[in-house]
């Protein structure tokens, strides 16, 4: 490209009347009506500012309107200034020494607090609220995206016997339990199992109910499997039966949950801790009604 003082641009004649040649370097730049671009196989375009130290974008002159003005700070950080016609507001991005990435905003003299936004079509996604340092999730959902990480909680004082302040964790769903023993054959009415999964314990509530019972027997112990986690080893955790109705024998004060297994042991809460067995079931339609509410923890 060829600019002449008082001259044209390929034949045609804008003018150029305090151009001075030896005062402007055109080294793969191009540039073309509003455009600038580099026709280096880089592509990078450096933008060095006057001694105001700032590049404006929105206007030519610091004291008048100003869209964002951007410059390069003292610890090496870039600042871009945004002015809606009001006070400024400042965002700093910096990375230090290990490559950490951060982007501070600064409201100046702004008294309110000053919001971060992630936004998709016009919404903000999640919000970083200003000097609360609280975040808000919009819209969707804070997606912990590797197992065993979660919200950790240790800035929190725990207390003597604290093992883990960390919540990695969240479940609910459904299971199928079920009346157990060697031999034993069942047709349900009602049969349910809903539960809670919060960290290492889990909630649950049962539902039971038999239309038709047979293999009971006098020497086979009565559980109920089908609990969704297996328990911790190193905690039986004793459950109560809510209610219960319909039994050849009365179970009313029975329960008791197991560890290492996915099943109740039920036994008769007495001193002998007494085995609860199969044929304490009744054999006809609508019996054996069961409610049991607890919780457990796993290993």
């Amino acid at each position: 490209m060829t600019i002449k003082k008082h001259g044209g641009i390929f034949g045609r004649n804008p003018a150029f009347n305090e151009v001075d040649a030896n005062k402007l370097n055109v080294d793969n730049l191009q540039l073309d009506g509003n455009t600038v671009r580099s026709t280096d196989t880089n592509g990078n375009i450096g933008l060095i500012p006057d001694g105001t130290g700032s590049l404006l974008i929105g206007s030519n002159n610091q004291a008048s309107y100003v869209a964002a003005k951007i410059r390069k700070k003292f610890n090496g950080s870039v600042s871009v200034q945004f002015d809606g016609g009001g006070t400024a507001i400042y965002a700093d991005l910096s990375m230090d020494a290990n490559e950490n990435l951060s982007l501070r905003l600064d409201p100046g003299n702004v008294v309110n607090d000053q919001t971060f936004s992630i936004t998709h079509d016009g919404s903000a996604i999640a919000q970083f609220i200003g000097s609360s340092g609280d975040v808000k999730v919009n819209q969707g959902n804070l997606v912990i995206g590797t197992s065993g990480k979660g919200i950790d909680f240790s800035a929190n004082t725990g207390a003597a016997g604290v093992t883990s302040q960390l919540l990695d964790d969240y479940e609910e769903g459904t299971f199928t339990p079920a009346f157990y023993g060697s031999g034993l054959s069942v047709t349900y009415d009602r049969q349910k199992g809903k539960y809670v999964k919060i960290g290492n314990i889990v909630f649950f509530v049962i539902e039971l109910g038999t239309d038709a019972v047979s293999g009971g027997s006098s020497s086979t112990a009565l559980e109920i499997s089908g609990l969704p986690y297996p328990m911790d080893t190193n905690t039986d955790a004793a459950q109560k039966i809510s209610w219960s109705y319909g039994f050849g024998t009365d179970v009313s004060n029975a329960s008791w949950a197991a560890g290492s297994v996915s099943r109740l042991d039920l036994y008769l809460h007495n001193n002998t801790a007494t085995t609860v067995k199969t044929d304490v079931l009744a054999t006809g339609t609508n019996a054996n009604r069961l409610y049991i509410t607890g919780q457990y923890f796993i290993g």
